[in-house]
């Protein structure tokens, strides 16, 4: 991995370029634009099982010392690759993005997803490290949390851990479970509400395929996961923490996420399997609670 890495001779050139005003204050092109990803399949393949080899080493107790320091480096320089193809002053949008060449940043996301998805859930450990470093560096690249989640390099993260509950295993579930709790956590209020939906059916998919299975904990993980993610974005918003001229912005965003929600949990409700239907109901009854409603309303 360390000898694929393209040494820049010019540091300076390099910081110049991560400190682009662009970065924190042009705009960032997401959802609808096509992702750049490396044309050789089959390096980028090796490649990312490189990667994920790099996880399951650092999970190893008598490596993590040696590994650790080298992950952390080279996860911040997957992501800075990612970003820099993204956004600042040379994002790989329309004719730039065929001149484009080399290994794509994406390819840590798809090692962080067989990580996650991984049967030995100590693997979840440094995956979550790395989902950690990601955001903070796109956060102090970008300049803020919030434009830092409008890069599609969040988009892609979201979209393959939420893949992660539709796998088969119950342990790829569980990981996928582990990966939205970080999401709706510590992403930014407005990113999590766009997805609100997506990650309901995600752990509402979990519920319904693993009932009356062996879970070890998934179903259990998908309930909580549910109903503190419905806590969290339909609590009202803390006009203090934000921006006036977004605060109308955000509230309109929460009202379309929650009514997207709400609408999906009524269809729930008659749901052949009556876990999902008792958690549909209990949701409901959680939402009227937090918005001054009653169920019916």
């Amino acid at each position: 991995l360390v000898c694929s890495l393209q040494h820049e001779p010019d540091r300076q050139q390099t910081i110049k370029l991560l400190s682009h005003t662009s970065f924190r204050e042009a705009k960032i092109v997401s959802g609808g634009s096509p992702h750049y990803q490396c044309q050789d399949i089959q390096a980028r393949q090796v490649h990312q099982m490189a990667v994920t080899g790099m996880f399951v080493a650092a999970a190893i107790k008598e490596l993590r010392t040696a590994v650790l320091p080298t992950m952390v480096a080279l996860v911040r320089h997957y992501t800075m690759i990612a970003i820099a193809q993204q956004a600042g002053p040379f994002p790989a949008v329309g004719q730039r993005l065929s001149r484009l060449s080399g290994m794509d940043g994406l390819v840590l996301v798809d090692a962080l997803a067989s990580i996650m998805g991984h049967e030995e859930k100590e693997l979840c450990k440094p995956g979550h490290l790395a989902m950690v470093l990601v955001l903070d560096t796109a956060t102090t690249i970008t300049g803020s949390r919030e434009r830092a989640c409008r890069l599609p390099l969040m988009d892609y993260l979201a979209d393959k851990m939420c893949a992660l509950c539709y796998e088969r295993a119950w342990y790829a579930k569980l990981g996928g479970c582990i990966a939205i709790k970080f999401l709706f956590e510590r992403m930014d209020l407005r990113w999590v509400l766009e997805r609100q939906f997506n990650f309901l059916k995600a752990l509402l998919f979990v519920m319904m395929d693993l009932t009356g299975e062996v879970s070890s904990g998934a179903v259990d993980m998908a309930r909580s996961n549910l109903e503190k993610m419905l806590r969290h974005c339909a609590a009202p918003i803390d006009s203090t923490s934000v921006e006036e001229n977004q605060v109308a912005d955000l509230v309109s965003t929460q009202e379309k996420s929650i009514y997207d929600v709400t609408h999906e949990l009524v269809r729930q409700v008659t749901s052949p399997n009556k876990y999902v239907r008792d958690q549909a109901i209990h949701c409901l009854k959680v939402l009227a609670e937090l918005t001054d409603r009653t169920v019916t309303d």
